[in-house]
């Protein structure tokens, strides 16, 4: 029993050091994305809008570029 708590002790240990930079580095792209995107079209977007629905935000404006054309 003690094999077995030491193996998802192990595997929550590799998960949160694997997960943790990968979001991270997620997470410093978007507030790029937004930086870029508020500079260009004169918004206020925050890191986490982008994090969570950037695709989206992006999408969005295009669409309304295309219209106003």
């Amino acid at each position: 029993m003690d094999d077995m708590k030491d193996l998802v002790v192990f595997l929550l240990v590799v998960l949160f050091f694997f997960l943790v930079p990968v979001f991270g580095l997620i997470y410093i792209s978007s507030c790029k994305q937004a930086e870029i995107f508020n500079r260009k079209n004169g918004t206020e977007y925050p890191c986490s809008d982008f994090f969570w629905a950037g695709e989206q935000i992006n999408s969005g404006s295009y669409e309304i570029n295309l219209n106003q054309k």
